[in-house]
């Protein structure tokens, strides 16, 4: 099994746009790969984990191959791990490759 982590951060990523805490400060000024996008993961190059609003800079930073990628999981219900407004790019005017993407989620309590 491979798995590769796309971003790592929470909601706000790192650093935080409105914050000058420690961290965030130093995240700024040392940059590289102390800049974090949001949690995202890819599984044996099919299986995405979280649709994030970072979905589309991930796979243009790492090429993802969304010939590939048929299924996605969401791990939990916050904004950060779907985000249905880029979704709509797969549709047909907007992309000519139209696999089906399937999402799954577990019901919220």
């Amino acid at each position: 099994m491979n798995i590769r982590y796309l971003g790592t951060a929470a909601y706000e990523g790192v650093p935080s746009l409105f914050c000058e805490c420690r961290v965030c400060r130093r995240s700024k000024e040392e940059g590289g790969r102390n800049l974090r996008s949001r949690s995202q993961a890819l599984v044996d190059g099919q299986l995405l984990l979280d649709f994030n609003p970072d979905t589309v800079w991930h796979s243009q930073k790492y090429g993802l191959d969304w010939s590939n990628i048929r299924n996605c999981l969401i791990t939990h219900s916050h904004s950060d791990h779907l985000y249905p407004e880029d979704v709509e790019i797969a549709a047909e005017n907007y992309s000519n490759l139209h696999n089906t993407l399937h999402f799954y989620a577990a019901k919220d309590r």
